[in-house]
């Protein structure tokens, strides 16, 4: 499978070590950018972090850190749990981050958001 993979000049790089500097500057995104009744908290995330089929990933914009993309890769569809842009980028390329993670899955039409 060729998720995390990414087109172009975005990358979606999976994340799997909640103590890396990369993780915890993910974190601070992830809290600012949800509300509290759509976020887990560290301990929960730390739990699912493990599991195959979810992915955390680092989404990149020439190796820089713009956001990051959570999602679940289940049997027959993928399941995007939470996407998010840092504020200093959201307005310029949202739109191009999205598609360019659906052009990075196996099968872009069976993402679900």
């Amino acid at each position: 499978m060729r998720f995390c993979k990414g087109i172009n000049l975005w990358k979606f790089v999976r994340l799997r070590d909640f103590k890396s500097r990369e993780f915890k500057r993910l974190w601070e995104i992830y809290k600012y950018s949800f509300p509290e009744g759509e976020k887990r908290d560290l301990e929960d995330e730390k739990k699912i972090m493990v599991k195959e089929e979810y992915f955390f990933c680092a989404a990149k914009e020439n190796g820089k850190l713009i956001g990051l993309i959570e999602y679940w890769n289940l049997s027959n569809f993928v399941f995007v749990e939470h996407f998010t842009i840092k504020k200093d980028f959201e307005q310029r390329i949202w739109h191009k981050v999205d598609e360019a993670f659906l052009n990075s899955l196996p099968n872009p039409n069976a993402a679900l958001f």
